[in-house]
């Protein structure tokens, strides 16, 4: 895989050669649960490309985002308090969602997996905001 690279001048819009951001590679951030039983896969390719998906691996919605859009949950991906998590912070709620943030990077493939309502530290909630927030721009 390459690494993202910068923006052209005019168009922030997408992402291309020459930017300081090199890692992740690639993010997936899943949400699946509740009442409703949702599922859904926003995954953000290395060229910034946003796609929703359902449970069934439909695309719901898909858009480029930009570098500045992007900039923050690098940052926290590639802190290496990130690299610390654990792989699972799980409890047991009644109709709770599941959150999965996958993220590939120099180093491999992570994945961190939660219980909206279980304890775990702040840099993730952080980064589960972050996605949660670009997860918001698509319809």
């Amino acid at each position: 895989m390459l690494p993202l690279t910068g923006t052209p001048v005019n168009n922030p819009s997408t992402v291309t050669a020459g930017s300081p951001l090199s890692t992740p590679l690639l993010v997936t951030y899943q949400r699946s649960g509740g009442i409703a039983g949702i599922h859904e896969v926003l995954t953000i390719a290395p060229d910034g490309m946003g796609s929703l998906t359902n449970y069934a691996g439909t695309t719901l919605a898909s858009r480029q985002f930009s570098i500045v859009e992007l900039q923050p949950i690098y940052a926290r991906l590639t802190n290496p308090a990130f690299a610390q998590l654990k792989p699972e912070y799980l409890d047991v709620f009644p109709d709770s969602f599941t959150d999965t943030i996958i993220w590939v990077d120099a180093s491999g493939s992570h994945t961190v997996t939660v219980t909206v309502g279980s304890t775990y530290p702040d840099i993730l909630q952080q980064a589960l905001d972050e996605l949660r927030t670009l997860r918001a721009t698509l319809p």
